[in-house]
């Protein structure tokens, strides 16, 4: 599923995640301080089970990767692993289109929180 909200498109499912998981550990690599360290593995595996959203901006027709939303679910509850976006998107929204995709989700499917 792609959901766009101005310019931001979000990648849900596994095979619009999939060409942006190098991005996705590289990010959350450089950032074990703030993110925490996952192994590349982890990312591979929330990708299959659509745990792992990626927000894109478009340039010259070209998807960017802008940032991403790890979490995890087991009925009623929800967790958020990781939120990051990319210094040069911070305050395009990127955060909160990821977030509002995600309570969306966790809502029409009876999650009570996160």
């Amino acid at each position: 599923m792609n959901r766009k909200s101005e310019k931001i498109t979000l990648l849900t499912n596994h095979q619009d995640v999939l060409p942006f998981i190098d991005n996705i550990i590289d990010a959350a690599d450089q950032n074990k301080n703030a993110l925490g360290f996952y192994a590349a593995s982890v990312f591979h595996e929330f990708a299959k089970n659509e745990q792992l959203y990626v927000a894109v901006k478009q340039h010259n027709n070209n998807a960017v990767y802008a940032g991403h939303l790890l979490f995890n679910c087991r009925h009623p509850k929800a967790s958020i692993l990781q939120i990051f976006v990319s210094p040069a998107y911070r305050g395009h929204g990127v955060a909160t289109a990821l977030l509002g995709h995600l309570k969306s989700q966790l809502t029409e499917h009876s999650f009570i929180s996160v």
